[in-house]
């Protein structure tokens, strides 16, 4: 009983001096939106912006990954990339984790899926440490850590009340995420958490808010309610918003909350105010946010989403809402529609966000093969693209396409 009680202290003393250390390291300009340079870059959704198409083969080196089919490697719709120099890494919610080389060569699949001690039943996200060569999932109530082979090695703990919403990986010790756990339960019964964003210790699983505060937070949900499936069982359903206020460029972290008007950047351990909404967010009813695409050295892609509720289809108000683009070496803000010149002109609307790639300045686009062989047909694609086109079948996995922004 005493020894329990020793390793008990040692353990709670260890992530006291991990809290403590992290406080010390992050160096933080400030949090108060009233001491905010007023030098910063402003967003304003007010203003009519001019409209540019703009022609990724001209901004950037671009390479094309068909990645390999096989009965145990395809890959579904709602699925998430992680990608180094050496590995692309796919998760399917709800299945599998597939580990493809640079070149798109299939090399193994990998399901824990389950409800046993070592498994996870709910992966929602996925981060990768590739130079340890682990991955974290996240179960919900868990984060399970698996080495690349598919070995457990770890099972990190969830605080009570944290629903995260995304996971990253960080720097060699830490994770990085937000809370949104008052999203998925009534907010009428949830604390709010003003301070929601973590670093999350990779060994522990001790989390430690940045110093953000978010005094008035903005749901995503619209609308809960319990529906009965039959008399002994029920189910709460709700209607939210896809949207996701944290983005990664390879170690250069976007926090843009939906309940502040500064957008911050979080690289080397140093927070920084980079931006600003106009009007503020909360002068609205309902408020006007910035939901972000897409975050690089140079440029910055996001959408001005209007909140209203649409009860048939939720997501329509970010769907059809216009892409913003913000140069940040300019500060220039126009409309912008992106597209390839080496397939059809038309404007990438898909959602272009990695999980995480190990490099900076990348837009990652995911062309379907059933697509791309339209575009063959027709006679839209050249280059690089239509050799490896014209080698594909229907029903074959995506091609990954990774502009590197120059």
């Amino acid at each position: 009983m005493k020894n329990n009680k020793n390793n008990i202290m040692r353990t709670n003393m260890k992530i006291l001096i991990s809290f403590l250390v992290l406080l010390l390291f992050i160096e933080c300009t400030s949090s108060n939106e009233n001491d905010i340079n007023s030098n910063l870059a402003i967003l304003d959704s007010t203003q009519e912006h001019p409209e540019k198409w703009i022609d990724l083969q001209e901004i950037a080196d671009v390479e094309y990954i068909p990645l390999e089919t096989t009965d145990e490697s395809l890959i579904s719709l709602g699925v998430y990339f992680d990608i180094s120099d050496k590995y692309i890494i796919t998760m399917d919610h709800y299945g599998p984790i597939h580990f493809f080389n640079r070149e798109g060569e299939y090399l193994r699949t990998i399901n824990k899926y389950g409800q046993g001690p070592h498994e996870h039943f709910n992966n929602r996200y996925i981060a990768v440490d590739f130079d340890k060569e682990e991955y974290y999932v996240d179960d919900r109530r868990k984060i399970q850590v698996y080495s690349f082979n598919g070995d457990w090695k770890r099972t990190l703990k969830m605080p009570t009340n944290m629903f995260h919403d995304n996971l990253f990986h960080y720097n060699e010790k830490y994770l990085i995420t937000n809370n949104r756990y008052d999203d998925y339960v009534h907010l009428e019964k949830s604390p709010i958490d003003k301070m929601p964003y973590y670093l999350i210790d990779k060994e522990n699983g001790a989390h430690t808010s940045l110093p953000i505060t978010i005094e008035n937070r903005i749901s995503r949900v619209f609308e809960e309610k319990i529906e009965r499936i039959n008399k002994n069982a029920s189910v709460l359903t709700s209607s939210i918003v896809v949207m996701s206020p944290l983005l990664a460029n390879n170690n250069d972290f976007l926090i843009a909350d939906y309940g502040i008007d500064t957008l911050y950047s979080l690289k080397n351990n140093k927070l920084t105010p980079i931006a600003v909404q106009s009007p503020p967010v909360h002068s609205n009813n309902p408020p006007t946010v910035i939901s972000p695409m897409h975050y690089t050295e140079q440029f910055l892609t996001f959408k001005f989403v209007n909140m209203t509720y649409i009860p048939e289809y939720p997501n329509q108000i970010v769907d059809e809402a216009p892409m913003m683009m913000w140069n940040r070496k300019t500060n220039e803000i126009f409309r912008v529609k992106l597209y390839d010149s080496n397939l059809e002109k038309k404007e990438i609307k898909q959602d272009m966000r990695a999980q995480q790639i190990e490099q900076n300045n990348c837009i990652i686009v995911r062309y379907r093969a059933e697509s791309l062989l339209e575009m063959y047909e027709a006679g839209y694609l050249k280059g690089k693209i239509k050799h490896i086109t014209s080698g594909l079948k229907f029903d074959d996995n995506d091609v990954i396409a990774i502009y590197k922004l120059k």
